[in-house]
């Protein structure tokens, strides 16, 4: 912060690394060994080789808006309008199935965002919480109350996968929202976090603490037992 020691602000502006490739607006990236994947709104698939390397076109998948995308098992997965697309194996000669017949039973949803949990690869899923293994898909693994959206997934280290989530039908809808903590082995989700401030955007969990973006004010709290706020990011908009 540079004076208000409760409002982030902005230091050096960003510079353009992709020249003409990207084309459209980046919502998840993924590296994988030493190169980094990049997945847009309009189903565009890029990777950057290297550090310092060039930017190339994968290819698109098809009826999508970039919903979410993860590396597993050596490949990489994308999700899409109502399907998941794939892309791998990363270690051999790589070509992108779209869609991956395998993972089937997906919601059409603005966000399917996926994270590696155990040995799963779980998947949001409007109300469900998704998990592959990579021989067995299960659409239905955790069922989260009527009317909550999963919106991001973070792991806290050897305990649960947090899932954060908001209600009805956009991130504002609601003041509040819950983080839902599941163990991986149970039926059912094992605790909630309360969180009253509009939906989780995103979440992160480094050094024993489970950092949180909640929704409409731009506020950012941690978690370690109890809710803390910590700063808020500035010029954040109704619902954006």
């Amino acid at each position: 912060y540079r004076s208000d020691p409760d409002v982030l602000q902005a230091r050096y502006a960003a510079t353009k690394n992709s020249g003409t490739i990207d084309t459209d607006m980046v919502k998840w990236i993924s590296p994988v060994n030493n190169d980094v994947y990049f997945y847009g709104n309009t189903g565009k698939f890029y990777y950057k080789v290297g550090g310092t390397g060039t930017f190339s076109l994968v290819g698109t998948v098809s009826t999508a808006q970039g919903q979410g995308m993860e590396f597993f098992n050596d490949y990489i997965y994308m999700g899409g309008s109502a399907k998941v697309s794939r892309y791998g194996p990363i270690s051999g000669t790589p070509t992108l199935t779209d869609p991956y017949g395998t993972i089937s039973s997906i919601g059409y949803e603005t966000w399917l965002p996926m994270t590696n949990f155990i040995n799963y690869l779980c998947i949001g899923n409007g109300r469900y919480l998704s998990t592959y293994d990579g021989t067995t898909y299960t659409y239905n693994q955790i069922t989260l109350p009527p009317n909550y959206h999963v919106r991001c997934l973070a792991v806290i280290t050897g305990k649960y996968l947090a899932i954060g989530t908001y209600q009805g039908s956009n991130i504002n809808n609601f003041e509040n929202a819950k983080i839902f903590l599941w163990d991986g082995a149970s039926t059912t989700y094992n605790d909630i976090i309360e969180v009253n401030d509009g939906g989780i955007n995103a979440m992160l969990f480094h050094q024993n603490q489970l950092y949180i973006w909640a929704g409409i004010h731009g506020n950012i709290y941690s978690w370690n037992g109890n809710l803390v706020k910590l700063k808020k990011v500035p010029f954040v908009g109704e619902g954006k």
